[in-house]
């Protein structure tokens, strides 16, 4: 599978002929991705109100896509996500869990503090991990998101919700440096994409810094 990140919480997971887009926030993006050419799509929002509007996949096709926006089991064409709640704040944050191509993606959304620990048994070990970085309202902030990387042992650790250069959106999140600092990665290069595949998973955690397409 490929993984490619297109800003803050938005990431493009795509499998063969179906991708998964976690929180696109505008329909050029659907566009500018890539997402409305595959055959078929789930769209997942950790805020629910962020999605209502993206249901069907437009004009285009006239195709419906599985909007995932909350807690539960959803299915398409052999991809299965579950969702939870978690945290207590304003705007509820959903937590979910992709099994894609035999691989196992774990997406934190916007969480927020306390966290849940019937979340951490039931989802268990996940082969790789997107994580919130930013702040306070914003994610989890450094140091904290660092704590969540041993709750749920992942092979690659994919940092989101970042300050990036030149973005004003962003500017104030917390820096990734700040980050690399703190896990020992010093020196770390952003990437294009990152190819995953089922049984060729790293034998050691690995951190990818994607690069906004």
């Amino acid at each position: 599978m490929e993984i490619s990140f297109l800003g803050r919480f938005c990431f493009l997971v795509k499998d063969k002929s179906l991708g998964v887009f976690f929180d696109p926030h505008d329909l050029a993006l659907l566009k500018k991705s890539g997402f409305l050419s595959l055959e078929s799509g789930i769209l997942a929002y950790s805020r629910g109100e962020w999605g209502q509007e993206f249901v069907k996949r437009g004009e285009e096709t006239g195709e419906e896509l599985l909007l995932v926006a909350g807690p539960g089991d959803y299915e398409k064409k052999g991809v299965e996500i579950r969702g939870w709640f978690s945290g207590t704040g304003k705007g509820k944050n959903s937590v979910y869990l992709l099994r894609m191509g035999g691989v196992r993606l774990l997406n934190l959304g916007k969480v927020e503090l306390p966290f849940s620990e019937k979340i951490i048994e039931e989802v268990g070990v996940v082969d790789v991990l997107f994580l919130p970085l930013g702040g306070e309202g914003t994610g989890l902030g450094v140091k904290e998101a660092v704590k969540f990387i041993s709750l749920f042992s992942p092979q690659i650790v994919i940092p989101m919700n970042f300050e990036e250069e030149g973005d004003e959106e962003t500017k104030g999140l917390a820096r990734m440096e700040e980050f690399l600092k703190e896990i020992d990665a010093p020196g770390l290069k952003p990437v294009e994409k990152l190819l995953v595949k089922s049984g060729e998973l790293p034998e050691e955690r690995q951190i990818v810094w994607l690069k906004r397409h």
